[in-house]
């Protein structure tokens, strides 16, 4: 099984992915600049055939997807057949002030779906999360999270010193969740949908990866 446990390191190292899905007409799929700065993130274009039912894709450190506006393009300019809604993930990390592992293959805790809403003829404004998204997480024991971490180290050769050490941090922490680990939101999921006729069905999802820290 593929596992996704990050280590975050003076230079932050992320990953994105897409498989393969159904024919669209769209030109493509785009999410604006942040402001007052950042650049256009270009989600999905046609390069390589359909539009595939998931796309990965990651945002820069320090970028969020609140706020700014994800562009359907269709060839007629009209997008008002899809509608747009957003889920927001969290994960837990230790922190080692400045490197830090993020345990993006345990537990999280996910926001419900909410609508994003339409703005002009092919925009939809992504919602920002609410209060406590960032910090929601699920139940878990010192045990739990010691364990986790292990699993998190057993793919990389750190040594058994440097692994104590990271295994120490657990013990740091006042209770689960408190620094040195911490909550951070890790992906925001984006679903798009297209109507046919009165029937809502699943375009695709986007999956941005969201850096926890550096």
């Amino acid at each position: 099984m593929k596992t996704r446990h990050f280590f975050w390191l003076p230079l932050c190292m992320v990953a994105g992915s897409a498989v393969s899905g159904g024919a669209t007409p769209l030109q493509a799929i785009v999410l604006d600049p942040g402001v007052p700065a950042g650049e256009l993130l270009e989600v999905w274009v046609p390069k390589s055939g359909p539009i595939p039912k998931r796309i990965g894709a990651t945002l820069g450190l320090g970028e969020e997807t609140g706020g700014r506006i994800l562009r359907v393009l269709q060839a007629d300019g009209d997008a008002s057949r899809y509608r747009v809604s957003v889920q927001f993930e969290t994960s837990m990390g230790i922190s080692g002030e400045g490197p830090h592992i993020d345990l993006l293959d345990w537990k999280h805790c996910r926001s419900e779906w909410r609508p994003a809403q339409p703005v002009g003829t092919d925009g939809f404004r992504m919602p920002v999360p609410h209060d406590g998204d960032d910090t929601c997480f699920p139940h878990a024991t010192r045990e739990e999270l010691r364990q986790a971490l292990r699993d998190a180290l057993g793919p990389y050769d750190f040594g058994q010193e440097r692994n104590q050490q990271w295994l120490g941090l657990v013990e740091q922490a006042p209770r689960v969740g408190e620094f040195p680990s911490y909550v951070a939101i890790s992906m925001v999921r984006v679903r798009v949908e297209q109507r046919d006729g009165n029937e809502w069905s699943l375009l695709t999802t986007i999956e941005f990866s969201v850096p926890m820290g550096c």
